[in-house]
């Protein structure tokens, strides 16, 4: 369920002993994207973030403020995706300025060997030898040192930090991971926190430490949720598929009030809509049947794995690096201060300090918040 809709129920459910202790309440995956998504848009769009995706064509000018809210799920997380690829690319060909020929030429023979495996599917094999955890922690020293002396890579490296522990979360989601789901949600706190999201800050992590508390308070809906009964898979020629439990009624039973044969029309007729709630599932099985025998669905795709999605993904990425490149790149070596890559408009020291340990304060935000929950 959304927000809302958790924070009144948990009050009627807190209000009985009977309840709490038979009752258990989730919170809805698809809104907490949604939520992080309008925290990454708060923490980055007015530092070029949002000139960034209108000047590269990802995003129109009339769209861009649902995209940053998250109201536009899908074109947002698409939008964070391909930047994050953009900047990381920009990330490690800073990385490579700093090497010799030598050493540029011993990584382009790991990642060619990177490339080969991972069509041969060896590819969890090739990432544990010692050659790639080297470069990787090389790469990563790079990173903490740069961090360390440039506020605008630090800021920038928070924001890829941040689109990773987002895709994370949905590979959850997809994959019916409970664990990844748990932990996932625990590092999502401190941006609620940071970001001032009120009742997610409020509610999320009664739901997280709840979720946490299940393998003793009850052990059989611990079970199930550890095998992936917490996600819908709607269809089963792909896998990676299933989806949160409140985006299938948003695209089922939220869908059906909107389209012809909905609610519309007749809302204050009480009757009315109670019979039309009673007889929705029906409704809707009907539907389902009747795409089914029209052969509706018979050639069901998933967009993301076209070819011509692809190609159109990495023209925008390209996109995106010109644009950074037509800016200013925050990744650039020896700048000392935070600027905003658009406008180049220095921010003053206490919102740099503040921007930069965000997360730190977030962190203390949450424990001091739960500290204080739990002595109540």
């Amino acid at each position: 369920m959304d927000e809302a809709t958790y924070a009144k129920a948990q009050q009627i459910r807190w209000s009985s002993e009977v309840f709490r202790n038979r009752v258990v309440m989730r919170l809805g995956e698809f809104h907490v994207s949604m939520a992080y998504l309008a925290c990454l848009g708060s923490r980055f769009g007015d530092a070029g973030l949002r000139d960034l995706l209108i000047e590269s064509d990802i995003v129109a000018q009339g769209s861009i403020n649902g995209v940053l809210s998250g109201h536009h799920y899908n074109r947002s997380v698409r939008t964070h995706k391909l930047t994050a690829d953009a900047l990381s690319r920009l990330r490690w060909l800073a990385f490579l300025d700093t090497l010799n020929d030598e050493q540029r030429d011993e990584i382009r023979k790991i990642i060619v060997d990177l490339h080969e495996n991972y069509l041969s599917n060896n590819i969890l094999a090739f990432v544990e030898i010692d050659e790639v955890k080297m470069l990787l922690q090389q790469f990563q020293r790079f990173v903490n040192i740069q961090s360390a002396v440039n506020p605008t890579f630090a800021f920038w490296s928070s924001y890829l930090e941040m689109v990773q522990l987002l895709m994370l979360f949905i590979r959850a989601t997809r994959e019916g991971n409970w664990e990844l789901h748990l932990s996932t949600v625990r590092s999502m706190l401190p941006w609620f926190f940071a970001c001032d999201r009120v009742h997610y800050s409020r509610y999320l992590h009664v739901y997280w430490l709840e979720m946490k508390n299940l393998r003793e308070r009850h052990p059989d809906v611990h079970e199930k949720l550890s095998e992936g009964e917490f996600v819908v898979q709607r269809q089963d020629q792909y896998g990676f598929s299933q989806i949160p439990c409140d985006q299938t009624i948003e695209q089922t039973c939220n869908r059906d009030t909107k389209t012809k044969g909905g609610l519309t029309g007749f809302t204050l007729n009480r009757d009315a809509v109670h019979r039309w709630i009673l007889s929705s599932h029906e409704r809707a099985a009907i539907t389902k049947e009747c795409h089914v025998m029209a052969g509706k669905f018979a050639q069901s795709r998933k967009k993301d794995l076209d070819r011509t999605r692809s190609c159109k993904d990495e023209e925008h990425t390209k996109s995106v690096m010109a644009t950074v490149g037509s800016m200013i790149n925050p990744f650039e070596p020896g700048r000392q201060e935070l600027v905003n890559i658009s406008s180049g408009v220095v921010a003053p020291d206490n919102v740099c300090t503040d921007l930069l340990s965000a997360e730190e304060l977030g962190e203390i935000a949450v424990k001091a918040y739960c500290k204080e929950t739990a002595e109540g």
